[in-house]
């Protein structure tokens, strides 16, 4: 079987067992949290003996004695007192559900300022969020069966949505180009974030050894428009970064003015640069923050062409050019807008007014501005809970490439190992 009908047949597997396990959990849910309890202990209490064994062989090793302790302390609560996972998990359900409610009041906020549209639906949903959270964090053991029911229904969606992956694979390509977006139902967005690094970590540990990497997948055709995926081992570099490349030019939304950041760079003005030349942009990336870079590219129709054009150009219609220079904390040249455009010549831009006017790390992201400009091309990577990650999107696109008929067309991997080159190289 090819790579393309696996993986279209993976969706269709994977989507009914997430069903088959949501109706299990909806079900069961009386008895879910003993059996879980019991499994839990039995985890730890394995796991402790593997660091006690550990620690005996290596009789130096001091952590392996500390994380045996602690795997038997918990296993011994968890005895002793088995009501405790029954609530730390629904309350840390809430904790995740207040971070996207007050991620969404933020985004209304910004937009209600800088008189932006479509505010609402971010205020909908941050009293949606909220009204589900609250009454689990305040009595998360007495709430454990709603957090159960959420958890049954969040699966069931998640399994229907890998069923309709396979459905929209199946169906020709002319019918497919016709539909219109729909909501993704995606893995929890702290998880899918990480989703670059950790590729990024499989592929450091084949170079360690000195084996061959594929850097490269797909066919040799110049796709139209390219999507580009950072991640690196600094920092929240680990939660990557994502740019668009259309024409022969790289746009890149963030917040490149260091000086207006606030809140550990949550928040400050929303500066677009646009690069005329990938090779040297992914080249400084690499150099200058040691990252990893997934480039996808993907076909487009000319509709969807003239669409992506339309946009571009409407975003461009309300900006204007900011010099590097004015950050307020530029100091002789060390600022990382200064640094790109010594390399790169990038020239950068500031909004007017509008979504992009504020740059917000959990809301008008790199993400926003990306889907943004995508979505007029119908791609498909909208979430549920409005919050695109990196990762979203190099899940989404992994995917694709493997499967019948999709308009992404190809991968490529850029690293230290594997620097990018101009065709006349």
């Amino acid at each position: 079987m090819s790579n393309k009908k696996y993986s279209y047949y993976s969706s269709l597997l994977m989507g009914c067992i997430f069903i088959i396990l949501g109706i299990i959990i909806l079900m069961g849910m009386d008895r879910l949290y003993n059996d879980i309890v019991k499994l839990l202990v039995y985890v730890f209490l394995i796991i402790s003996l593997f660091n006690l064994l550990r620690f005996i062989t290596k009789k130096d090793d001091n952590r392996s004695l500390v994380s045996c302790l602690f795997n038997l302390g918990v296993s011994l609560v968890f005895v002793i007192i088995p009501n405790i996972p029954l609530g730390i998990i629904p309350f840390m359900f809430s904790l995740y559900l207040i971070l996207i409610s007050i991620s969404n009041l933020i985004m209304y906020i910004l937009f209600l300022i800088n008189k932006s549209n479509h505010k609402f639906g971010f205020l909908f949903n941050f009293i949606i969020y909220l009204v589900i959270a609250i009454p689990i964090m305040i009595r998360p053991i007495y709430n454990s069966r709603t957090f159960i029911i959420c958890l049954s229904i969040y699966l069931i969606l998640l399994g229907f949505n890998g069923i309709i992956d396979f459905i929209i694979n199946i169906i020709p390509i002319k019918t497919k180009n016709k539909l219109k977006r729909r909501i993704r139902i995606t893995l929890p967005k702290l998880l899918e974030s990480f989703i670059p690094y950790s590729v990024m970590k499989d592929i450091n540990k084949v170079l360690e050894v000195k084996q061959e990497y594929n850097y490269f997948i797909g066919n040799e055709d110049n796709p139209d428009i390219e999507v580009i995926i950072h991640t690196s081992n600094n920092g929240v570099n680990k939660m990557g970064h994502l740019d668009i490349c259309y024409e022969g030019i790289v746009y890149s939304y963030g917040n490149y003015d260091e000086g207006s950041r606030i809140l550990k760079k949550a928040l400050g003005d929303g500066v677009l640069f646009l690069c005329n030349d990938i090779n040297k942009y992914i080249n400084f990336c690499i150099d200058n923050s040691k990252k990893t870079m997934f480039v996808f590219g993907i076909k487009l129709t000319e509709e969807q062409k003239d669409k992506v054009n339309s946009r571009i150009k409407e975003l461009m219609g309300n900006v204007y050019s900011w010099n590097y220079k004015d950050d307020k904390l530029y100091n002789n040249g060390e600022s990382y807008a200064s640094k790109l455009y010594k390399k790169t010549k990038a020239k950068f831009y500031k909004f007017k007014g509008g979504k992009y006017k504020t740059y917000f790390v959990l809301g008008s992201n790199c993400c926003y501005l990306v889907d943004d400009i995508l979505g007029k091309s119908g791609m498909d990577i909208l979430s549920l809970n409005g919050i695109v990650t990196p990762g979203t999107y190099y899940s989404y696109f992994d995917r694709e490439i493997n499967r019948k008929n999709s308009s992404v067309i190809s991968k490529n991997i850029y690293n230290s190992s594997r620097r990018a080159t101009s065709k006349g190289d």
